[in-house]
């Protein structure tokens, strides 16, 4: 039994075509490693943030840094605003279709306001702009603060330190 030459002229582009996949292959091991690095520092900034201190968001505290904070515990006073409430459409939950209702919330002692997500609604109590859910008068939320999300994250895949002015 005779066996070809290992490195003949015939098999030279298929050589080739190995080595290129072995190439491509070797780097796309180093980027799934760089993905794990990612995904560790993110689940690591989630983690601080959640084991933190509730922070008390007041007229005293706005000048902090909230950038620094998100997935932090916190809470606030203040006042609905309900004549800018508004419905986020076609969200379920437990398979029944509803809406989140957000409301700005004005904090009590400054001219300050936060979105605050008021919760999933289902859609058939839903008449109006969720005039049947009020909350007049003052009211203490208590919540996890999420940055503005100007591009989709996709898992939180991306730089997980926010960056200045980003929320």
């Amino acid at each position: 039994m005779s066996f070809p030459p290992l490195f003949s002229r015939k098999y030279w582009w298929t050589t080739l075509l190995v080595l290129a996949a072995i190439g491509v292959m070797l780097r796309l091991g180093l980027w799934q490693l760089e993905r794990l690095e990612q995904r560790r520092a993110f689940n690591a900034h989630v983690l601080a943030g959640q084991t933190a201190e509730p922070f008390e968001l007041t007229a005293a505290t706005l000048a902090e840094p909230l950038e620094t904070m998100e997935y932090r515990t916190v809470t606030v006073t203040g006042e609905y605003d309900l004549t800018h409430q508004i419905a986020l459409r076609n969200r379920v939950w437990y398979g029944k279709p509803g809406y989140d209702l957000l409301a700005p919330l004005k904090i009590a002692g400054t001219d300050q306001t936060i979105l605050v997500n008021r919760g999933w609604i289902p859609g058939t109590t839903y008449t109006s702009n969720g005039e049947d859910y009020p909350a007049p008068g003052v009211v203490t939320v208590t919540g996890i603060i999420r940055l503005a999300q100007t591009a989709p994250d996709f898992g939180g895949m991306g730089d997980p330190t926010p960056q200045p002015g980003e929320f």
